[in-house]
């Protein structure tokens, strides 16, 4: 495999305050996760790949950069409580979609899987409104009650 020969690093920094360099190594660290890999990526050789990609690692802009791209990639994949609520109530509503896969028998022996859309059944619509009073508050399944028997006696 033929290595990239690297460019002398200028001091030239970019929007985010960081040489091509270091933002080469932050998009190839976020790609695969692995500070070695991402250096050997970028051109370093396997032999010093692991000592530069910690110098690079190391850097306070690229590791500010890094915490900031963790951050954006976080918040566009984990759903908000608003958003969870939005999706709830569509479902208690009947406004959602649900998307199934179904066999469906085309004959001789032979099916086909199909992508069916429909409605929230009944329970699926019970399950998220026990939800959505769980998300509020509203909704304690551990009640305790104090029952007194009622005893009763011959007038006899």
């Amino acid at each position: 495999m033929e290595r990239k020969k690297l460019p002398r690093e200028s001091k030239e920094r970019n929007i985010n305050g960081l040489t091509q360099r270091e933002q080469n190594f932050c998009d190839e660290y976020l790609r695969c996760g692995n500070i070695s890999e991402a250096c050997i990526k970028i051109g370093y050789a396997k032999s010093t790949a692991e000592k530069k990609g910690y110098e690079l690692y190391q850097r306070p802009r690229v590791q500010e950069y890094l915490q900031a791209m963790a951050k954006t990639i976080e918040s566009e994949t984990i759903a908000t409580t608003r958003e969870l609520q939005e999706e709830l109530t569509a479902i208690i509503r009947c406004k959602a979609v649900i998307q199934e896969k179904v066999n469906v028998f085309v004959g001789g022996g032979v099916q086909k899987i199909e992508t069916v859309e429909r409605q929230p059944n009944g329970k699926e619509r019970l399950d998220a409104i026990e939800k959505m009073l769980k998300m509020q508050g509203a909704y304690n399944k551990d009640i305790n009650v104090n029952v007194k028997p009622v005893v009763i006696q011959d007038d006899i």
